[in-house]
């Protein structure tokens, strides 16, 4: 018989008033390279409540050998719920200050925010390829095996088996 123990540290970073999630960062192993994983909506959650797209983000992040994951959000504010057009601060002045301290402390970048119409999205999505210029050799997606489309980890699709393929260029991806 043996025993196996593990541990889980979670750091989540908020706004003063709690509206905003500046960033969520899960280590499992401190001697695996870390991967910045970027959907669309934060939930309040992430201390210790976990929701399903942070685990599915720890899981497929752990299976592909990484020891930690930032889990990072076009949007920070909490309350969106996918009602975009109703909020009137969508994003943290400083959720890219944010952004950019959680690339640069990993391997690799994973966008996974699946598809989107919405212009307020595809704006965000602009700014985010921005940001994400020098470190285009990091950047990657996850992609819908049957759409070869970028995906969000909630997808049946991507929930179990992550493919994830580099970008040859930073794109709109919807």
């Amino acid at each position: 018989m043996k025993s196996l123990k593990s541990v889980l540290r979670s750091e989540g970073i908020f706004s003063e008033d709690d509206v905003h999630r500046l960033s969520l960062k899960k280590t499992w192993n401190t001697k695996q390279p870390m991967v910045t994983v970027i959907t669309k909506y934060p939930r309040f959650e992430g201390g210790v409540k976990i929701d399903l797209t942070t685990q599915l983000i720890v899981n497929n992040a752990s299976e592909m050998g990484y020891g930690g994951v930032y889990l990072m959000n076009l949007f920070t504010n909490v309350n969106i719920n996918d009602a975009v057009d109703d909020i009137e601060v969508l994003t943290h002045e400083d959720a890219d200050n944010y952004l950019l301290k959680a690339i640069e402390d990993s391997n690799d970048i994973i966008l996974a925010w699946g598809s989107s119409s919405s212009k307020i999205t595809s704006h965000r999505i602009e700014e985010v390829h921005h940001l994400l210029k020098d470190f285009s050799d990091k950047v990657k997606m996850l992609m819908n095996p049957s759409t070869k489309k970028i995906s969000h980890p909630l997808n049946p699709k991507s929930r179990s088996f992550w493919m994830v393929e580099q970008l040859k260029e930073l794109q709109k991806e919807t």
